[in-house]
């Protein structure tokens, strides 16, 4: 596997621009719609958890410890792709952020589509070939990459196909890991010229290297992306099994980072449904730093701002290029302020925009919600009080996480970490707007020297 090469691409069905892409995306989501395996019928979603928080700051592990726990129906990762793919992304307009929903949303499609990929988790360690059907597999690998990956050169139809063979041979060969299975699958594609890099996956680094010896981690955005239906890193495609007859009552779990911006309008966007807030919060040294390394990482690209304006931000931009473009994490109301601002700057506003946004959200819609510390779920010691106090807010019963990995992190957890920027933070920590919010979460900037 070390040896590929990419042969170029003959022709272009999925192209990189966005309104294109989107289109690839439902052509493909249609002709492979997850679940033809066989449903027991499609939830209602009675109930709603939502996980809300700045970026960075621990929503992708409680996500998935939740999820892990087996007791909520829940999506592979962020619901946000689901917006995009209905209209419920950004308008096309020039002042738009996260919060902004344009009128012609495609609700119906939305709720359709957020229905048909819900899961029940937890995701196994292992599968065999006895435990799925390739074809299953194919369908869940073919729709997850196309919504990752612009410029593939063949049909859907003749994907599928290469997906299918891939993922067959690898099964009779013996026992997998999803990252295994994804790395057979993607030296299979890269093969026919689709230009998919590992090393963009949420997925251990080790596993990466070893399957593709000759591929240099990359700086920047995927080659040819325009704009992201997906955010790398991305996702390995679930292997999560589909709810059955039993477990259509389970409440729906959600997250996703723009959700920050949008808490007031999800009753709107999820009628019927009981909504319960899970307000994730964490120190905001820990958070910005986090922030920090992500915008110097080679995933989180959000959004493309070529046609909206040209970010010139010291630590981040340099002279031309994909720096002066691609924005990373959530776009809060106000952005075009800090296209010009250093670096920490930016990202210790994207920290108090969330979270004031969330706290002011919470206050004008009554909304139950329940606030839970970062550092609690990080912590072995407190995680499983944690985790018990999420679930008898939701009224389930207390169950234990199948498992507590690393998610979605530019480096490896390490508490107080923060503190190799220090002399870059202190200002940010004592600046009026960081203080403020940081009160409001409970976290005094006078006590700083105690926050992990």
């Amino acid at each position: 596997m070390s040896t590929e090469t990419v042969q170029p691409a003959a022709t272009q069905p999925s192209t990189g621009t966005g309104s294109d892409h989107v289109t690839y995306c439902r052509a493909v989501r249609t002709r492979f719609p997850l679940g033809r395996e066989g449903r027991h019928g499609l939830p209602t979603f009675r109930r709603a958890v939502v996980i809300v928080a700045s970026s960075r700051g621990g929503s992708s592990l409680l996500y998935e410890l939740l999820r892990s726990t087996g007791a909520f129906l829940s999506l592979g990762g962020e619901h946000s792709v689901l917006y995009k793919l209905h209209g419920l992304g950004l308008p096309d307009s020039a002042d738009v952020h996260d919060g902004s929903i344009t009128d012609g949303a495609d609700l119906a499609g939305f709720h359709a589509d957020l229905a048909a990929n819900v899961t029940t988790g937890p995701e196994p360690n292992l599968i065999h070939s006895g435990d799925w059907d390739p074809a299953t597999l194919a369908d869940r690998f073919v729709r997850v990459l196309a919504q990752q990956w612009p410029h593939c050169p063949m049909s859907v139809e003749t994907t599928w196909e290469i997906v299918y063979d891939a993922i067959a041979r690898r099964l009779r060969q013996g026992a997998v890991s999803r990252s295994q299975l994804l790395m057979t699958t993607v030296h299979a594609l890269r093969m026919t010229g689709w230009p998919i890099d590992p090393w963009y996956f949420d997925t251990d680094p080790m596993i990466v290297a070893a399957a593709f010896r000759r591929l240099t981690p990359p700086a920047g955005p995927p080659p040819g992306l325009a704009q992201t239906v997906e955010a790398p890193p991305f996702l390995v495609p679930s292997l999560a099994a589909l709810p059955g007859p039993d477990d259509l009552e389970r409440p729906l779990l959600l997250k996703a980072s723009m959700d920050a911006y949008r808490l007031a309008a999800l009753p709107h966007l999820l009628p019927g449904s009981e909504l319960t807030v899970i307000h994730l919060v964490r120190n905001p040294a820990a958070a910005v730093n986090g922030l920090i390394d992500g915008w110097l990482d080679r995933g989180f690209f959000s959004y493309n701002l070529i046609e909206r304006a040209e970010l010139r931000i010291p630590g981040y931009s340099r002279a031309a290029g994909w720096s002066t473009k691609w924005w990373n994490f959530d776009l809060p109301p106000g952005w075009r302020d800090l296209v010009d601002r250093p670096l920490p700057w930016v990202c210790a506003k994207q920290w108090s925009a969330a979270h004031t946004h969330i706290l002011d959200a919470i206050e004008a819609t009554a909304l139950p919600a329940l606030r839970v510390r970062a550092e609690d779920i990080m912590g072995e010691a407190t995680r499983q009080t944690t985790i018990d106090a999420i679930l008898r807010q939701c009224h389930l019963r207390a169950r234990q996480p199948a498992r507590s990995g690393v998610m979605m992190a530019s480096q490896r957890p390490e508490p107080g970490r923060w503190r190799r920027r220090h002399a870059v933070l202190a200002p940010i920590i004592a600046s009026s707007e960081v203080e403020a919010c940081a009160l409001r979460l409970g976290y005094d900037p006078a006590a700083s020297n105690g926050w992990r």
